[in-house]
């Protein structure tokens, strides 16, 4: 019976830490999808947790790099550093979440923007811990700027086309009347080389060319 009992719960453990490896890998497949990474800190040590995705947005080595609050910040732009250390301050300070977006620079001299969230855990007989989230923008900014782009280029398109009309319309509207004056005084300019005869004809296709 003692046999059968362990046989069991050794079963038991190898179903439960086959079904904790499933789901860590559902998650990790999860994070990569949606390019969302999780991290933990502690405040106190600058200690930090970062899941393997957060290490492909960061374009950091997993295997020659240890997590710290230091390594984070050396990630993140130079122009974002002071608006990220009052978000994350404030956040401690106050026990309350955070939200800040910033640029990451990667080691090959590329920009990425992320979306960094933190959410405060406390409790008593436990140190303060931050439980957070990064969000790579980058597809989607680039995505926002190309929308932005055509949008430009489409009404400077239509602004064009809207000239081209409006030279059009003004062409049309004198072509009219030049034409009319042209005929006119060809004829005009026959008339007169008839002779005398032919003056009040002329003077005809003059008055024309008066009233147009």
């Amino acid at each position: 019976d003692t046999n059968a009992a362990l046989t069991v719960e050794i079963a038991e453990r190898r179903a439960a830490e086959e079904e904790l490896r499933r789901s860590e890998t559902l998650l990790a497949q999860g994070q990569k999808l949606s390019r969302t990474a999780s991290w933990t800190l502690q405040p106190a040590s600058g200690e930090m947790r970062w899941s393997a995705e957060l290490f492909e947005i960061f374009g950091t080595d997993r295997a020659a790099a240890t997590p710290s609050l230091e390594l984070f910040r050396d990630r993140v732009h130079p122009d974002d550093c002071a608006r990220f250390d009052a978000a994350m301050a404030a956040a401690i300070e106050g026990n309350t979440n955070f939200s800040c977006e910033v640029r990451i620079t990667l080691q090959g001299g590329g920009v990425k923007h992320v979306h960094a969230l933190g959410e405060i855990q406390t409790g008593s007989g436990r140190d303060t811990e931050v439980i957070g989230t990064v969000m790579d923008l980058t597809e989607r900014k680039r995505t926002e700027q190309a929308l932005h782009d055509a949008e430009a280029d489409l009404a400077r398109t239509l602004r064009l086309a809207t000239v081209a009309e409006l030279t059009a319309s003004i062409a049309h509207e004198i072509n009219q009347p030049l034409a009319a004056i042209v005929a006119n005084a060809s004829a005009c300019a026959r008339f007169l080389a008839r002779g005398p005869a032919a003056l009040p004809n002329a003077r005809e296709a003059a008055d024309c060319i008066e009233i147009g």
